[in-house]
């Protein structure tokens, strides 16, 4: 397997995660501590502006939900120097239905800037799954037909897919859903 950042050491690395952190014992504050333990690479969290953060050198207001998260993550990311970004995919993490394009937008843009985008997918729904009831829970919406969901997600997904460096899922069973939807 290729490196993810050609020329740089691990030790020279700064990695960006981009996610929600609280509230407190969330995933991303776990894996956050984790990597700030091992002392290398530096590691920044980009997290929602609307959540209350904890007072941390490396723990920073990066965007805000919805339509601006790709605007304000993109300006947080210059401004903090990051060389790869970490990305935490839930569908209501960055402000429900509508930011759920601009995950995707943004792993693409980092691709043509040379910034390498590693995502998690936390969540993989099969086209079964996205009813009206998922439309309500994950969309915020009835009103939105399922058929546009289910097109959004996996137009979603398989961007990210395409444009990340590296995809993660937790279980055997999410890759294969990913890779047969």
């Amino acid at each position: 397997m290729a490196p993810l950042v050609r020329g740089a050491n691990a030790h020279e690395l700064h990695v960006g995660l981009v996610t929600g952190f609280t509230p407190e014992g969330h995933y991303s504050e776990g894996l956050a501590h984790a990597v700030w333990g091992l002392g290398t690479p530096s590691l920044t969290v980009l997290a929602g502006r609307h959540e209350t953060l904890p007072v941390h050198p490396y723990v920073a207001s990066g965007w805000r939900p919805g339509w601006r998260f790709l605007t304000d993550i993109v300006q947080a990311i210059n401004a903090h120097s990051i060389d790869l970004v970490h990305v935490q995919h839930e569908f209501t993490m960055f402000g429900g239905g509508m930011s759920v394009p601009q995950v995707r937008r943004l792993a693409g843009r980092l691709r043509v800037g040379d910034v390498p985008v590693v995502t998690t997918i936390h969540a993989v729904p099969t086209r079964q799954m996205i009813d009206r009831n998922f439309t309500r829970a994950f969309m915020g919406s009835r009103s939105v037909p399922a058929v546009i969901v289910r097109t959004l997600i996996a137009w979603t997904l398989c961007g990210l897919c395409r444009d990340s460096a590296r995809v993660i899922v937790h279980t055997p069973g999410l890759g294969e859903i990913l890779v047969r939807e």
